[in-house]
């Protein structure tokens, strides 16, 4: 029997970050005719690239992707029959586990994600249809808090609405700040994402921003990183140490 994470509680350690894992497809006309690469795949590599050093064909995007459960566990969105690497990218120094019951589209990865990252589900929501394409409002949203390190403030994040009930879709979100002594609760105006990091700051982004903040009982003291708005990719080959384990 496959074992499979247990995702109603957090996953230790958090890994270090050092490779990535994503979950990619690209459709076109030769893609869609490979066999051997597939036009969909679930792959490993070294940001700031996305060069594949372990690669999973899978060829179809009804499932896939998956999580670090430690920097060198990883917990694989493909169910066992199609979770074999390409030859030509197989993992090193890791240990690969499949999920039977793979499923989905942003789930189940993004809650054991979650989970993992120390976020806690403090109210189930409840969501009605609304328009077309499935999309569904909440009568009471989904909440979720995160604890920073030194204890002293919680992030909330509310899920308001979102497109697929079952897969994930879109979500539509909203934060606020609650400090632990007095439970005083500040809204974040506009922000689409927020996380505590690893220095125990408050990250947020907003309309294409990152701010970081350090939040007290008064008031939020509030930075900006980097302004993203005119920002521009550019095709740059990989170094020769991104394509090494």
């Amino acid at each position: 029997m496959v074992q499979r994470p247990d995702l109603r509680t957090p996953l230790r350690p958090v890994p270090d970050g050092r490779l990535f894992l994503y979950f990619a497809q690209k459709i076109t006309a030769v893609t869609l005719a490979d066999k051997e690469y597939t036009y969909a795949w679930t792959a490993i590599g070294k940001l700031p690239y996305f060069s594949a050093l372990a690669l999973w064909p899978k060829g179809d995007c009804w499932h896939g992707g998956g999580l670090f459960t430690s920097s060198r566990e990883v917990w694989l969105n493909h169910r066992p029959e199609v979770a074999q690497p390409h030859p030509a990218h197989k993992p090193k120094g890791l240990k690969v586990t499949p999920n039977p019951d793979a499923y989905g589209e942003d789930e189940p990865v993004y809650q054991a994600r979650r989970l993992r990252d120390g976020w806690m589900k403090t109210q189930e929501g409840s969501f009605q249809p609304r328009g077309r394409n499935g999309a569904r409002i909440a009568d009471r949203p989904e909440v979720c808090v995160k604890l920073n390190q030194a204890k002293t403030h919680r992030l909330v994040e509310r899920l308001e609405a979102i497109d697929y009930q079952r897969f994930g879709g879109a979500r539509a979100l909203s934060f606020s700040i609650e400090a632990v002594s007095t439970g005083r609760e500040r809204p974040l105006d506009g922000v689409e994402w927020a996380d505590w990091d690893h220095r125990d700051r408050l990250l947020f982004a907003r309309k294409g921003v990152l701010f970081a903040a350090q939040p007290n009982d008064q008031d939020i003291d509030i930075r900006t990183v980097a302004d993203l708005n005119g920002e521009r990719p550019t095709d740059q080959p990989p170094p020769a140490w991104e394509l090494a384990w």
